[in-house]
């Protein structure tokens, strides 16, 4: 790539993202208790209720990623650790991404490049950390910053003395309009996005402040926490603003020699009383600890004018994309008029930013996929299974003799670090391998340290931790000297070994009958809106059914498949005289069902929510769960756990699970074989 041009696709941000979302679960083990509940309660995967659309609590999740586990660094100062891979970004981390290479940019930008994108943000840095959060026009951006400043409340509560958290926020509206629709975050029900046990918290201790009227005075306690002042950057002012200049100082004027007399530019008598109010605000403000600034957008509330050039041209297309975001679930029109010259802006900025022209904006260049509006059809269906849970019981044990860590036996070659090289890029050379544990940028304990880590994780007693790492058939001095070699030691075997001796887990599986519903009733809306490809688009008008059939199934009036092989399961069941009723659930992932399996995903170490394709009950009164993927997914490890999961739940309730493969499909009719 010759220097001097950037791929526009590789940015940063995608790289945290990137970096974020392939340690999730670690990182996300590594928060405080408060954190992991926070984040749990707005997780729709984790919590079915979960208020936040999926993009918000995304952002949500990077917010508190920088916020706490990047310790709020300036953007410059990541970017230069994760160019570098210092840090949490070394090859050697516990949260490597890939080793020998920690991001794509690595291959595609130059060290001279780097280097120029690291000397212009550290440039335009400020003196605090400041990020920026773009997200789609519609969203609900103003609930998703009352969230952040409700997050930030409650650590500051918890963390008094940690300065990585808001005492106090502001948040500036840019214009008029958007100030009152800031009013939203005082009336928000907490509850939606803050646990139950957290919201109390907050009301008794938040106070608001509404600037909405030039001259009103700013009435917060100098040096109080949990103030939430909301204005828009008229309302708050430092520069001092002179009155109208009247005829008389415009005959005398007071910038010469008559200024001792009349007053010059510094003249206190020379500003008014709206003036000094306005500042009057700003020094409150400068009085406020830890103060958190927020500055919401103005959007344009479905009509837009451009008749003039404007001196940016990105402005045209932003302009434009705010007139057809999504307002509610009802579909809207906006009206764009555009001149001539800002019409070709407009086309060139498409083409440039999203790879589509104007035309595209009328008819999309995708043509195969339509959006469909999907009606409930009654009556309502539901089922009666066993919901299915394992309940553990921890019961501490007496420590009696020495544990033996077995270091000695342990194979260490997977926490080794190695750099692989090859001496031209373009040459086909060999490359070999070094070791790289001499770069490892690890945690470095001491006895005491290491002691207090232990004790912190585990929540025992630092003195039983002393004690078990000195009487250990290994010893102190060896398990220091192979936790500070190897870091991730201390989590995989030094603190699971000394919990399993002082204590014994037993697991307990309950199960309860629940009533599931198939398909809810949409809130605020008649139907649901889905897209599909055409060919994927089943309606319970279907001609190739018979009424019989079509009886059979369609608890809603559209089914939209993901893969022509769940069509065709489908089709196979609908038509096959063994089956009384199919329908398809795996299209209603989004809390509007509640046919659901809780699973444990390994790789992210969380529990998440599944959706089965199918549920079909047979003639002879029996249930199926089924699901269909692709042959190389059959064996990926989600899916197993998944299947492990439902398997478990079907069990219970004393149904079958079925998995099917495409090409199992593709060849013959799955329920022609089982007779």
């Amino acid at each position: 790539m010759p220097s001097g041009n950037f791929d526009s696709k590789l940015m940063f941000s995608e790289q945290l993202w990137y970096y974020y979302t392939v340690n999730r679960g670690k990182i996300r083990s590594r928060y405080n208790d408060l954190t992991r509940k926070f984040l749990a309660y707005n997780d729709a995967e984790e919590n079915p209720e979960a208020f936040l659309r999926k993009p918000q609590f995304e952002a949500l999740e990077m917010y508190i990623f920088i916020k706490d586990f990047m310790n709020n660094a300036q953007v410059y100062e990541m970017f230069d650790d994760w160019r570098n891979h210092r840090g949490s970004f070394s090859d050697a981390s516990y949260y490597s991404v890939t080793k020998g290479g920690q991001t794509i940019l690595d291959e595609n930008l130059s060290a001279e490049q780097t280097d120029t994108l690291f000397k212009q943000m550290k440039k335009y840095r400020e003196s605090y950390p400041n990020y920026i959060y773009a997200l789609t026009m519609g969203l609900g951006k103003t609930l998703l910053m009352a969230t952040c400043i409700f997050y930030e409340f409650l650590l500051a509560k918890k963390y008094p003395r940690d300065k990585r958290f808001c005492h106090n926020a502001l948040v500036f509206a840019p214009d008029k309009t958007v100030l009152q629709s800031l009013r939203e975050i005082m009336t928000f029900d907490k509850k939606k996005v803050v646990p139950n046990e957290y919201a109390g918290v907050l009301d008794s201790n938040i106070k608001f402040h509404f600037l909405d009227e030039t001259g009103t005075i700013l009435h917060t306690i100098d040096g109080s926490d949990f103030n939430i002042v909301i204005s828009n950057t008229q309302k708050i002012i430092v520069k001092k603003k002179r009155k109208e200049v009247s005829a008389c100082q415009t005959l005398f004027d007071t910038s010469g020699l008559l200024s001792a007399v009349y007053g010059g530019e510094d003249s206190e008598d020379a500003w008014d009383d709206t003036t000094l109010m306005d500042n009057q605000r700003f020094k409150k403000l400068c009085r406020l600890p830890q103060l958190g600034v927020y500055v919401d957008e103005a959007h344009h509330l479905f009509g837009v004018a451009l008749f003039r050039n404007p001196s940016s041209k990105i402005f045209v297309l932003q302009a434009t994309m705010r007139c057809l975001r999504s307002i509610t679930k009802e579909r809207h029109t906006a009206t764009i008029f555009l001149s001539k010259e800002n019409f070709d802006i407009l086309d060139d900025e498409l083409h440039k930013n999203f790879n589509m022209n104007i035309n595209d904006l009328k008819e999309p260049s995708n043509a195969k996929r339509r959006k469909v509006q999907v009606h409930v059809m009654p009556p309502q269906r539901s089922i009666r299974l066993k919901h299915v849970w394992h309940e553990y019981s921890l019961r501490s044990k007496e420590y009696s003799e020495p544990l033996d860590f077995k270091l000695a036996e342990t194979d260490f070659s997977k926490y080794t670090s190695k750099i692989y090289e090859r001496e031209s890029i373009a040459a086909d050379t060999t490359v070999k391998e070094k070791n790289a544990d001499y770069i490892r940028d690890g945690v470095r304990y001491s006895k005491l340290t290491l002691i207090g880590e232990i004790s912190r994780y585990l929540n025992i007693s630092c003195i039983t931790v002393s004690r078990i790492l000195d009487e250990s058939v290994d010893g102190t001095e060896c398990i220091l000297e192979t936790v500070n070699k190897y870091n991730a030691v201390l989590d995989e075997i030094i603190i699971p070994s000394i919990f399993h001796a002082l204590f014994e887990v037993t697991s307990e599986i309950k199960s309860e009958e629940r009533e599931l519903i198939l398909l809810k009733e949409p809130k605020n809306a008649g139907y649901y809106e889905f897209s599909a490809k055409e060919d994927l688009i089943l309606t319970n008008r279907y001609l190739g059914f018979t009424p019989e059939q079509i009886g059979k199934s369609f608890h809603a009036d559209v089914y939209c498949f993901d893969s022509g092989p769940e069509k065709e399961c489908f089709r196979q069941y609908i038509t096959s005289d063994s089956v009384k009723e199919i329908y398809f659930t795996g299209m209603f992932t989004s809390n509007q069902g509640d046919l659901l399996v809780h699973y444990y995903d390994p790789e992210s170490g969380r529990i998440r929510q599944y959706y089965p394709d199918f549920l079909a009950k047979m003639t002879d009164g029996t249930y199926r769960l089924i699901e269909v993927k692709g042959d190389n997914k059959i064996d990926d490890s989600i899916v197993t756990a998944k299947k492990q999961a439902a398997e478990e739940m079907a069990a219970a309730s004393g149904i079958e699970y079925f998995i099917y493969r495409s090409s199992e499909l593709a060849r013959k009719n799955v329920l022609e074989d089982e007779t």
